[in-house]
């Protein structure tokens, strides 16, 4: 894969740019923003993704526990959204 470096102040073909925008998140491992590091290596500073990821996990279960109360037809969560495949378990 290779590696570009886009500077937008002096960029001087701005069809670079537009054809930057055809790659994915993955593809990015730094990003400086006003000449601040916001993520290096993949990383982001002072971002505990774990801690998120554990968050929204927690608010997205409490908001599926509740559907029944504000759907107007009182469905549970798996009536309003059922599994498209049945689950398979042991035995």
């Amino acid at each position: 894969m290779s590696q570009a470096l886009i500077d937008l102040v002096r960029e001087k073909f701005p069809e670079a740019v537009v054809s930057s925008h055809s790659h994915r998140g993955d593809d990015v491992v730094t990003v400086i923003v006003d000449g601040a590091v916001r993520m290096r290596d993949r990383v982001i500073p002072g971002v505990d993704l774990g801690t998120i990821r554990a968050q929204a996990q927690q608010a997205g279960e409490a908001v599926w526990s509740r559907v029944q109360e504000w759907d107007p037809l009182g469905r549970t969560a798996e009536q309003m959204s059922p599994w498209s495949f049945p689950l398979v378990t042991d035995g």
